[in-house]
């Protein structure tokens, strides 16, 4: 015959009442935490994040999204990068930052000023009231005897032989160019004015396992 102690069942009931209180607290924390990051940014629908306009940037920075982003990763995750460009289709010197969360862009607003590509970049939060960027494919106008392409989304292992052997039956090559440290950028110039034509349709083409970007570029200007 099982004997029930006097006040078990109240023990019983107290321990039955704690865990209900216990797993009430744990509700209420997930609520907290699902409340404070609805705050943060991240959790105000799918993907939604907190966006920062960068303004004043080098136009060399055209096409390079992933040097924007790799600037700026140290401020928190990033959800993306968008290049701004104009009417006409060229890049206007501005983009979109989205941050995963308002720390990150916080964060980031602590850079205005800083140089990048030689010119100090203007930060503000975003009104997003910025044009379309430019559709994937659409190329600048070419200019008047034009003879040099702007290549973008290099590997930053990439050798000038490679890039001459990747553009070698579109003309003789005069010269690749590109700036100093790992850019991920450069520019082919030819003999030929014809040669750009050719060149600009490799668009999109595989080199060292990334999408190549090519474009028409103006003629260097002259040093003095």
């Amino acid at each position: 015959m099982h004997v029930v102690k006097p006040g078990a069942d109240a023990k019983m009931s107290d321990k039955g009442a704690d865990k209900g209180v216990k797993r009430k607290r744990e509700d209420e924390g997930n609520d907290a935490n699902k409340k404070r990051k609805m705050n943060n940014g991240d959790a105000a629908g799918a993907g939604a994040g907190i966006k920062v306009r960068l303004g004043n940037l080098s136009f060399e920075l055209d096409g390079r999204d992933d040097e924007i982003k790799k600037h700026f990763e140290g401020c928190g995750d990033i959800n993306s990068v968008e290049m701004i460009a104009r009417r006409d289709g060229k890049f206007a010197g501005v983009a979109i930052i989205e941050f995963a969360d308002n720390d990150g862009a916080q964060a980031s607003l602590k850079l205005n000023d800083n140089e990048l590509y030689g010119r100090k970049m203007k930060l503000s939060l975003s009104t997003e009231s910025e044009r379309p960027k430019r559709p994937p494919g659409q190329l600048s106008e070419k200019p008047e005897g034009c003879t040099t392409v702007f290549i973008g989304n290099l590997s930053f292992e990439i050798q000038e032989e490679e890039v001459k052997q990747f553009f070698s039956d579109c003309g003789d090559i005069k010269e690749c160019r590109w700036p100093k440290g790992d850019s991920g950028i450069g520019w082919v110039e030819f003999y030929d004015t014809n040669a750009p034509d050719l060149a600009v349709k490799k668009a999109g083409e595989m080199v060292k396992g990334r999408a190549i970007r090519v474009d028409y570029a103006a003629p260097r200007k002259p040093a003095y």
